[in-house]
C-alpha cells in the first residue's frame, strides 16, 4: 500500500487535530478531575483519602528529618564546643588578667572583689599610652636638639 501526498497530508491534519484534542481538552479535564477529587472544599472525603494515602510517606519524611536534625545538632554543638574551648584558651593566654583575678579572689575574697570591679585592661592601656607619649616626647626633643632649635 502506497500513500499519495494528498492522503499523507490528510493523515497529518487528522493526527494534529486528534493530538490537540488529546492535549488540550482531555488532559485538562483529567487534571481538573484529579484536583476536584482531592480538593478539601469540593470533596472532603477525597482530601481525607489523600491524607490517608500519603500518611506513611509523610511519617517517614518527618522521622528522617527529625533524625537528621538530631544528628546535625549533635555534630554542630560538638564542633562549636571544641572551638569555644580553643578560643577561651587563646583568650586566656592573650589576657591572663581574669585568671589572675580568680586566683587572687580564691586567696583573698575582698581583694578579688575590688579587682573584679576595676577596669584593668584600660588601666594597662593607659599606662602603655603614657609610656608611648613620653617616648615620643623624648624623640621630639632629640629632633629639636639635632636641628639646633633649643
Amino acid at each position: 500500500m502506497t500513500l499519495t501526498a494528498l492522503e499523507l497530508a490528510i493523515y497529518i491534519i487528522i493526527w494534529s487535530f486528534f493530538y490537540l484534542l488529546l492535549v488540550r481538552v482531555i488532559a485538562e479535564r483529567s487534571a481538573q478531575a484529579w484536583i476536584n477529587r482531592f480538593d478539601k472544599d469540593i470533596n472532603p472525603e477525597g482530601a481525607d483519602l489523600l491524607v490517608h494515602l500519603l500518611k506513611p510517606a509523610l511519617d517517614e519524611i518527618f522521622t528522617d528529618n527529625e533524625q537528621l536534625l538530631k544528628d546535625f545538632k549533635k555534630s554542630f554543638f560538638a564542633t562549636v564546643s571544641t572551638q569555644v574551648r580553643e578560643a577561651k584558651a587563646v583568650a586566656s593566654a592573650l589576657n591572663p588578667v581574669p585568671d589572675m583575678i580568680k586566683n587572687v579572689a580564691d586567696e583573698n575574697p575582698v581583694l578579688g572583689l575590688i579587682l573584679s570591679h576595676l577596669d584593668l585592661p584600660n588601666i594597662a592601656g593607659a599606662a602603655k599610652k603614657a609610656a608611648e607619649t613620653s617616648k615620643n616626647t623624648a624623640e621630639t626633643s632629640s629632633i629639636i636638639t639635632d636641628w639646633g632649635l633649643k
